[in-house]
């Protein structure tokens, strides 16, 4: 199992949240390295992500996400969220940055400060503005720079399409 694995099973261990299934229980030693991870590392995980229609405030100042969209075909102007989820070391807190770009074009960024603790979760507005490959990246502060945490693309279709091609 990787790290993140481990985390992710750690996070539903601790919170309850289901975001991983485990298949079975982790060794000590898996559970004393993510320990150890969130004691002694500084640097923020992007542990999942969902791009939503809609959301439902609940209790805690968490979300759920209503009617999750793929990747491959996200509706032009739908105006969607993308629900994020971070694991935040203790040493970790830091700013991380959302940057959009379409087809090499870059957009505005915007900036997330993470709180130290063990998960931050939030929610932002996803870019839909034009018909096309989008990708975002997100990146963390560091004390020689940016490192990027994850960088993925999504694909802006017509909202006519997603009715009938059955998205």
């Amino acid at each position: 199992m990787t790290l993140v694995k481990y985390l992710c099973l750690t996070m539903t261990l601790l919170t309850g949240i289901s975001q991983v299934k485990a298949l079975e229980a982790p060794t000590a030693d898996e559970v004393d390295r993510v320990i150890n991870y969130l004691n002694g590392a500084d640097q923020t995980l992007l542990l999942g992500y969902q791009i939503c229609q809609s959301l439902q405030a609940m209790p805690g100042k968490t979300y759920k996400c209503i009617g999750e969209y793929s990747t491959d075909a996200v509706p032009q102007n739908s105006n969607p969220y993308i629900l994020l989820n971070f694991l935040v070391p203790r040493q970790g807190e830091s700013e991380v940055q959302m940057r959009f770009s379409f087809e090499t074009r870059p957009y505005p960024h915007s900036v997330i400060q993470t709180n130290k603790g063990m998960r931050y979760r939030t929610a932002r507005r996803l870019e839909t503005r034009h018909l096309g490959r989008w990708q975002l990246e997100l990146t963390q502060s560091t004390a020689h720079g940016y490192k990027t945490l994850s960088k993925f693309q999504y694909q802006v279709v017509p909202a006519s399409q997603m009715s009938s091609s059955g998205y």
